[in-house]
């Protein structure tokens, strides 16, 4: 089979004896329905195309949704509770003076979410560390430090302490 076959109903199993368990187990609904549903469920949430690509095997790639521009409300403890129709960064609720005019003068519309909830946690308790970046945004220890490195870089933070006791502030411009 080709990727130009994929979502024409056509349908090969691989490894007929797998199939044959997983279709009696009742995992399998249809023979050829499978990329069908993957491409209207992915339409319907408004995301982009899932990409095919095939080597020795067969890999979906999965886009995320654009969440850039949405907004973060007050009440929210975590990152993934932000609801996905929200509109803008703009609207976040607290401390207008301390972290709008940092957003305002060093980020553009497009700011990312998580770069919005950390502004927001900073403005709110003065300081924010790599271990309330995991916890606030449901992340691994890599991807939060990345995170921090970034926005340091931007000139958005600023790095206090080494190690263990390593807190990032608001920078003062």
């Amino acid at each position: 089979m080709i990727i130009e076959d994929l979502g024409t109903g056509l349908s090969k199993a691989r490894n007929p004896a797998i199939a044959d368990i997983f279709k009696e187990a009742g995992y399998i609904e249809r023979w050829g329905s499978g990329f069908n549903k993957i491409f209207s469920e992915c339409e319907k949430a408004g995301l982009k195309k899932p990409e095919i690509i095939e080597s020795s095997y067969l890999k979906v790639r999965f886009y995320r949704p654009v969440v850039s521009d949405r907004e973060i409300p007050g009440d929210t403890k975590s990152y993934r509770e932000i609801p996905r129709d929200t509109k803008s960064y703009r609207e976040i609720p607290g401390d207008t003076k301390s972290y709008r005019t940092i957003v305002d003068d060093t980020l553009t519309q497009d700011m990312d979410i998580q770069y919005a909830a950390i502004l927001k946690y900073v403005t709110e308790k003065g300081h924010i560390a790599s271990k309330e970046v995991e916890s606030l945004l449901s992340l691994k220890k890599t991807r939060a430090q990345e995170i921090l490195k970034e926005m340091v870089e931007k000139n958005i933070l600023e790095q206090k302490g080494k190690a263990r006791a390593t807190k990032y502030i608001l920078k003062i411009k």
